[in-house]
């Protein structure tokens, strides 16, 4: 038995009663990746927080929080620009919990025109639930301590985890800093790890030309 119970102040009985609501409204949670769908952009995710079960002798017990399924995976985009990435099993995430059912808008989005008419129904959700465990989004790269990476502390960098490939922006000498151990492809245009530069077959360093006569126009590059 909680403690609180036995007693019969006001304050008391509303403090364990506003306690016993916040225990059933769910608003973000950290969990780990372990499934990813790319084609529908949904993942199921494991709680990292355990929760916890009342106990009819009054003490309580650890529970394991159940799989989140199907959460929508939102990336960072905007006028029709994403920056996307993939999502491996064992990727921390941060999930966060819609205050309704999210199930009408994933499926079917808004009303058509785009618009949102409350008169509507088909802006309705099938259920009225509120923030409930199974109308999350899941937030991708949120890292624990053990996993914190290494920042560029002045530029914007888009990077590989073992910081191997990455871009760098910096805003004070405006200039763009590239890496990749792996190369280079753009376009036909292919930079190797050496630097050495190949475009639509031909290396770029070591081709060579032939000429009919001296000071005749040269040939077309040969492979």
């Amino acid at each position: 038995m909680d403690r609180r119970e036995r007693k019969t102040t006001l304050e008391e009985v509303l403090r364990t009663a506003y306690e016993s609501m916040q225990a059933r409204v769910w608003t973000a949670i950290v969990g780990v990746a372990q499934t990813y769908n790319p084609a529908l952009q949904t993942c199921s995710v494991q709680p990292a927080v355990n929760g916890r079960q009342r106990n009819p002798d009054g003490s309580w017990t650890s529970k394991q929080m159940p799989l989140l399924l199907d959460c929508p995976v939102q990336f960072a985009g905007g006028g029709g620009l994403t920056l996307t990435f993939p999502i491996a099993p064992g990727d921390e995430v941060i999930v966060l919990l819609s205050s309704r059912c999210i199930d009408t808008w994933f499926e079917s989005g808004f009303a058509e025109g785009g618009s949102v008419d409350l008169a509507n129904a088909q802006n309705d959700p099938p259920e009225w639930r509120m923030h409930n465990l199974s109308d999350g989004f899941v937030i991708p790269s949120v890292h624990s301590m053990p996993r914190a990476l290494t920042v560029d502390p002045v530029s914007a960098c888009l990077a590989t985890d073992d910081g191997l490939a990455y871009i760098k922006l910096n805003p004070v000498t405006h200039s763009i800093d590239m890496v990749a151990s792996g190369g280079i492809t753009m376009n036909g245009l292919t930079i190797d790890a050496a630097g050495i530069t190949t475009a639509n077959g031909i290396v770029l360093e070591t081709h060579t030309h032939t000429s009919a006569s001296p000071g005749s126009p040269t040939s077309p590059p040969l492979p």
